[in-house]
């Protein structure tokens, strides 16, 4: 006499499979672009038209913000940054520890590679068990990283 399979077993091995709508997103982030006018080596005005002329240095802020209602911001991120090289040049010593955000301390790092005008990995995390930084963006925009740069001939974002 063959045996019937145990249903709660079987049940248990199913997969199921989600349509993207019917799930819940991990995470939800955005990140903005800011530029501020340099002021003697720190941010100043915000330069709301995005338009630099060629010569002027100025600061580029990259902020985020994490929306979804069951995490409480990000605690790491990284990041990949590309620019023309032939437009623009980052200004003073390149220090990740000095670039990301100081809420992100631990594994602070980057690559610079200036003749192809990208910055590849820069990132930085927050350890929230052991008190070490704390998480950025949770639903308010809030800096991530702060780069100063050089504009060797005008450049207008917008176009």
């Amino acid at each position: 006499m063959a045996r019937k399979p145990n249903r709660e077993a079987r049940c248990a091995s199913r997969l199921r499979l989600e349509t993207l709508e019917e799930r819940s997103l991990l995470a939800i982030a955005a990140f903005q672009v800011h530029l501020y006018e340099d002021v003697g080596g720190q941010p100043g005005a915000e330069i709301v038209d995005d338009t630099v002329e060629a010569g002027d240095s100025f600061f580029l802020e990259i902020t985020a913000q994490e929306f979804d209602p069951s995490y409480h911001g990000l605690q790491s991120v990284s990041l990949d940054i590309a620019w023309d090289s032939a437009a623009f040049e980052i200004e003073g010593p390149f220090d990740p520890g000095q670039i990301v955000t100081s809420n992100l301390p631990m594994y602070r790092t980057g690559r610079l590679d200036a003749a192809a005008g990208t910055i590849t990995n820069l990132s930085g995390s927050a350890f929230r068990a052991s008190d070490v930084g704390r998480a950025i963006g949770d639903g308010v925009e809030e800096r991530c990283a702060l780069l100063r740069y050089r504009a060797l001939e005008a450049v207008d974002r917008a176009r």
